[in-house]
């Protein structure tokens, strides 16, 4: 069966629209209607999403790819700033031909394609735990949800600035939106590119997963007490029901504590459900009662493979000077080696290396690492980083980071 890449030049064509009904009937979404597949066309168009699928037999009733894969080329914050990465969207094989493996086929041409082009990591989020490791790929971040008692919410210390409410509909708002997640990207680790369709679904326009507009959406906006926009917040929610916070970005502690306080104030609602909540954040440090918030959902956000992992390496954020020596395992023989990493004043030169080296770990142990998540200590418990003991420490302490990693994108 052979991968073949749709040509999306050509417009919304038949071809296409049968690749969106795969990928929504591969998550048991039902087929796409029309306006649903034109909108998404328009973010894959807008995206340069480049996507493969592989074709039913011939002779077959099916009229849909059996198995496909999607890949934008964006940027994710390795620490030291934005570097160029592949977000992977849409894998999905039909249960028919699943074992076949069309899975990992796809998957080597994706990748081959983004390290083509300059790609240093791969990311992806994965609706099943189990099957992106035998790829290279680890988790990177995680994601929680947590619930707030609004009833008993009280901060230690008022919070600074002001906050406002926003109308959705004005392109000053979207822009001022677009300025500030571009802001937040640039300079947190762990930050991946948003991809088209947030614009138009913080907008209220059209959500992607109901394929209608929301108009229950609402916005808010927090400023310093210079008057600069900081922070927003898009939610919704029914009266006597629990509101739901959909969106939080902010540049620092300040915005974000002003914008749960806001929250909290909203009549109405009986506390608030939010997610993704960052782990890690200043919020349960900043109650007066930390029981007021409780989180109800702790899984597996972001997994990463890299690429080019040289490169990567050099381009990575370091908080700590060291030196070390890796061998690199990856399952599907294209990105392993051995090297000597060595890190001053923040910055890894990265050599090759003879001989054996002081610690061994997959390419899946690699990814996990590669952003920062404070599971160093962890992994070498679990025992996927093999070597002396003393050597094993220097690695966790060479690539724990003092800010943990944090992405609100999905894709």
């Amino acid at each position: 069966m052979l991968i073949r890449r749709l040509d999306l030049t050509q417009g919304l064509t038949d071809d296409v629209t049968a690749r969106y009904r795969a990928a929504q009937e591969g998550f048991l979404e039902g087929a796409p209607s029309e306006e649903a597949a034109r909108r998404w066309f328009d973010v894959d168009v807008a995206d340069g999403t480049r996507t493969w699928v592989v074709d039913p037999e011939p002779g077959s009733l099916l009229d849909t790819p059996v198995a496909t894969l999607s890949a934008v080329h964006a940027t994710a914050n390795a620490g030291a700033g934005p570097v160029p990465a592949a977000l992977l969207t849409d894998a999905v094989v039909r249960p028919t031909h699943k074992r076949r493996g069309l899975l990992r086929r796809l998957m080597q041409t994706v990748l081959a394609d983004a390290a083509d082009a300059g790609c240093l990591l791969a990311s992806l989020t994965a609706s099943d735990g189990g099957i992106y490791h035998r790829f290279g790929f680890g988790v990177a971040t995680h994601r929680a949800t947590v619930e707030v008692d609004t009833a008993r919410f009280a901060l230690r210390t008022p919070p600074t600035g002001r906050v406002e409410l926003v109308d959705l509909g004005l392109a000053e708002v979207r822009r001022t939106r677009q300025d500030l997640f571009a802001r937040f990207h640039a300079t947190r680790r762990g930050s991946h590119e948003r991809r088209g369709f947030y614009d138009p679904w913080l907008a209220a326009e059209w959500d992607f997963e109901t394929n209608a507009p929301d108009p229950r959406l609402q916005a808010a906006f927090h400023r310093d007490d210079a008057g600069t926009v900081d922070g927003a917040v898009g939610f919704k929610g029914t009266w006597g029901e629990r509101l739901t916070v959909v969106d939080l970005v902010t540049l620092n502690p300040e915005a974000e504590l002003a914008l749960w306080r806001f929250l909290a104030d909203i009549e109405g609602p009986t506390g608030l459900t939010v997610r993704p909540y960052g782990l890690g954040g200043p919020l349960e440090w900043a109650l007066v009662n930390p029981r007021c918030l409780r989180v109800t959902d702790v899984k597996d956000a972001l997994w990463v493979r890299l690429l080019d992992v040289p490169t990567a390496l050099t381009r990575r954020g370091w908080d700590r000077d060291g030196q070390t020596t890796i061998q690199v395992v990856d399952p599907m023989a294209v990105a392993g080696g051995t090297w000597r990493v060595t890190v001053r004043d923040g910055r890894a030169d990265v050599e090759p290396a003879d001989g054996a080296a002081a610690v061994t770990l997959g390419l899946d142990t690699l990814g996990t690492l590669y952003l920062g998540e404070a599971v160093g200590p962890a992994l070498a418990a679990a025992g996927r980083l093999t070597g002396e003991p003393a050597d094993v420490g220097d690695l966790v302490r060479l690539f724990a980071v003092d800010e943990p990693p944090l992405n609100l994108s999905y894709f």
